[in-house]
């Protein structure tokens, strides 16, 4: 059977809290508490036939049950997913850090990451904004000169159709201007 042979181990084993008010527990405790044997929490009474020094529970065992263990199994897990939610979140900050090309000679603090972020951001959205108008305006400029085109088109064709005519009764009129050419006595 497993007893603790000192205070500290009996406050890392029994969960209680060290001088900042955490609870301190180990995996190595947790493994521990396993090995003890369950005891009966109340001590027996004195003059009973249970009451010999041998029998009695000594000050500084403590009585382990399967729930105890359980919680401790659960807590040590739970930490163990702060602890990588934690390392987590400190990468994707150097990630987000080396992104924003932020000097890394000295520690930079998380504060400075996301106020760089942010202004970078809001740098970006008014850059877009920018972009978007620019967009708009040429969007406007191309369609104000693909109307004139268009109105130049119909007026070439226009000045075409009407040149072809004037051509086509010019022509027609050739035979005419020709014998009246030939029997006028100009010459």
């Amino acid at each position: 059977m497993f007893q603790p042979n000192s205070n500290d181990q009996l406050q890392q084993f029994s969960g209680a809290a060290d001088e900042r008010n955490r609870p301190f527990l180990t995996k190595t405790a947790v493994d521990n508490l396993g090995k003890l044997q369950p005891r009966p929490a109340a001590h027996p009474k004195p003059g009973s036939a249970n009451s010999s020094p041998a029998l009695s529970p000594h000050p500084t065992t403590m009585a382990v049950t399967s729930a105890s263990l359980h919680r401790a199994r659960r807590k040590l897990r739970k930490n163990d997913r702060e602890k990588q939610r934690r390392l987590d979140i400190n990468r994707n900050f150097d990630n987000l850090a080396s992104f924003l090309r932020l000097e890394r000679s000295a520690k930079v603090e998380k504060c400075t990451v996301l106020t760089t972020a942010i202004d970078t951001l809001r740098t970006l959205q008014s850059e877009r904004d920018a972009f978007r108008a620019e967009r708009d305006k040429l969007r406007i400029e191309v369609e104000t000169l693909s109307k004139a085109l268009h109105q130049q088109r119909e007026q070439f064709t226009q000045q075409m159709q009407q040149q072809q005519l004037h051509f086509a009764q010019i022509v027609s009129r050739l035979p005419a201007l020709a014998a009246a050419a030939s029997t006028d006595p100009i010459q």
